[in-house]
């Protein structure tokens, strides 16, 4: 008669294999349940982290806005500093120190000409554009975009977050495909689109009464070039350094220098053969 599984029948060693077989079975449903469970602890570890300065900037926010943030389990920190097509929305367990990298777009009025780079942050009704800051995350809501969560400005450089009907939501324009593809996600009207396969763990995992800080940092996306192509760049990319690099650099690099002679070797010297290299 043919066997079943755990009936106990015995292997070429004379030993029964229902305890075997158990343990396979045991061993197999505990790494499926690893591996499905959405879990923070569960980010590839290719997936990029926030820049330090930027968590130490949202820690500072975290004490600044003291009680008005109601769970401080997870945060999540947005790095406008990098391209659209890198994962830059980075939620974080404040427990363990685990993040997940996920990819956001930034508004249409922060990056007027298309680029992938975030330009500037506006505050203003009407600008379409990303506003930098510390976000209370609040209630769900089912809007033109599905469900979505409102988001509280709690800054003077978001404080029209409301008005302006900044959320976050899911969108077509959001995908890794089109960021591989493209070299870039499409854009908002300044709310925090995400992908419609990561809502609702984000939705879930950034439940009401959290807070997501967003803002730009030098980085290494903005550091002079040295050493060849920066890794995660792509040659595509090599534009938008000569176009934005001036402004970067005076705005980052150029306080760093008294010396303006200092401040063109480094502009001269380092954007831009690395750029015509491409």
């Amino acid at each position: 008669m043919g066997a079943t599984v755990g009936s106990g029948v015995t292997n070429a060693k004379g030993k029964t294999g229902s305890k075997l077989i158990s343990r396979r079975r045991f061993c197999v449903l505990t790494a499926s349940a690893i591996i499905c469970a959405p879990s923070i602890a569960n980010a590839s570890i290719d997936t990029p982290e926030a820049p330090e300065g930027l968590i130490r900037r949202a820690r500072i926010a975290l004490d600044r806005h003291g009680p008005v943030i109601g769970n401080r389990d997870r945060m999540a920190v947005v790095d406008f500093s990098a391209p659209s097509r890198i994962p830059r929305f980075h939620i974080i367990d404040l427990m363990s120190g685990r993040q997940r990298a996920l990819l956001v777009a930034h508004g249409r009025g922060s990056d007027p000409d298309h680029s992938g780079w975030l330009e500037r942050f506006s505050n203003a009704p009407g600008s379409q554009a990303s506003s930098a800051g510390a976000y209370l995350t609040g209630d769900l809501y089912m809007g033109k975009h599905g469900r979505s969560r409102r988001l509280v400005g709690l800054d003077p450089e978001n404080s029209n977050a409301e008005a302006r009907a900044i959320v976050i939501h899911a969108a077509s324009y959001v995908t890794p495909a089109l960021a591989d593809e493209v070299g870039k996600l499409g854009r908002s009207e300044g709310c925090l689109a995400v992908a419609q396969d990561n809502l609702e763990e984000i939705l879930a995992t950034l439940a009401s009464g959290r807070l997501i800080y967003v803002d730009k940092v030098f980085t290494k996306f903005d550091q002079p070039l040295s050493g060849g192509f920066p890794q995660g760049l792509h040659r595509s990319d090599c534009r938008c350094l000569l176009l934005n690099g001036a402004y970067r650099f005076h705005g980052i690099v150029r306080r760093q220098f008294s010396d303006p002679s200092g401040f063109r070797r480094i502009l001269a010297g380092r954007i831009l053969p690395e750029a015509q290299a491409c």
